[in-house]
């Protein structure tokens, strides 16, 4: 081969690789960012088994929060302006949030939706993964988020996507894990929901809503030497305003905390029908006390 001959093969080259980057510079250009909280909106609808499954984008974004600065922020006595100061009591200076909130986000789908959830980890010098409680991930193993397990854990100031089908119904949870404690207690409710049809006790509620998940947590011990219950990340003497001669459906998580025990729930004067133990629709059974194991 001549060395013009060699050129002009070089050249060519140079021309196929140059006009590939700028195809994809293109795309990249040219494709939108994601709007996170249009996709959470248009995820959580009501299901209908016909529908095409939907692509849901999450973003969870993990960082420390001084709690000390944030108490300062809140000096009313009304607890409904002090939510964002939940964890005022604990000894720790500072907490773990997920887009600063205490819990995380709630996940609410469809069954078979396509989950892309962007984790964020901004906590210096603890590297994390989620686990999706309830999802089997027979499809997607790796994406478990068992770390050294099935993924290496998300290091500090880096991004992992999350993808997988949300094809396990019902109540569930995510929750990362990092060995730590503090990391351990960061977690959110992830409600797969079925249509009317599939859904076999569609017919005994009328309303099955984001205000009606309970994510109950044991915590740590206050500065009183106390230990205490939590439901939603705030104190156990919360209320929730219903609508008298309703049926609600609650969905009740225990997520451990300090204390693996179980827990009982009952409310005053009402009677509870249990329909579902762990995902799985069972007969429906009256009760006035509801026990819930950890997990």
């Amino acid at each position: 081969m001549t060395e013009s001959n060699l050129l002009c093969a070089c050249m060519l080259r140079l021309s196929i690789l140059v006009g590939l980057l700028s195809v994809v510079v293109t795309i990249i250009y040219y494709t939108p960012i994601p709007d996170f909280e249009a996709s959470k909106q248009n995820c959580d609808r009501e299901c209908h088994e016909l529908d095409w499954p939907l692509i849901c984008r999450y973003k969870i974004v993990l960082e420390t929060q001084n709690i000390q600065n944030g108490c300062q922020k809140c000096s009313s006595n009304n607890q409904t302006e002090c939510q964002h100061d939940i964890y005022c009591d604990r000894f720790s200076e500072k907490i773990i949030t997920a887009n600063r909130q205490v819990p995380g986000p709630s996940i609410r789908v469809c069954e078979n939706d396509i989950m892309v959830i962007d984790v964020v980890n901004r906590i210096p010098g603890h590297s994390v993964s989620v686990h999706w409680r309830g999802q089997w991930q027979k499809e997607t193993p790796v994406m478990d988020g068992a770390p050294m397990v099935t993924q290496c854990p998300i290091l500090p100031h880096t991004t992992f996507q999350y993808k997988f089908r949300a094809a396990q119904a019902g109540t569930h949870w995510w929750q990362i894990l990092s060995g730590d404690e503090l990391s351990d207690r960061v977690f959110g409710a992830f409600i797969v929901k079925q249509s009317k049809r599939k859904e076999p006790h569609a017919s005994i509620y009328d309303f099955d809503e984001i205000p009606h998940v309970l994510l109950v947590e044991y915590t740590t011990i206050t500065q009183n030497g106390i230990n205490e219950m939590r439901i939603n990340g705030i104190a156990s003497n919360s209320s929730i305003t219903v609508q008298k001669n309703s049926k609600y459906r609650f969905r009740i998580i225990n997520t451990g905390g300090v204390s693996q025990c179980p827990i009982e729930i009952k409310v005053h004067k009402h009677h509870l029908t249990v329909i579902s133990v762990d995902s799985h629709a069972i007969e429906p059974k009256p009760v006035d006390v509801i026990q819930v194991e950890p997990g």
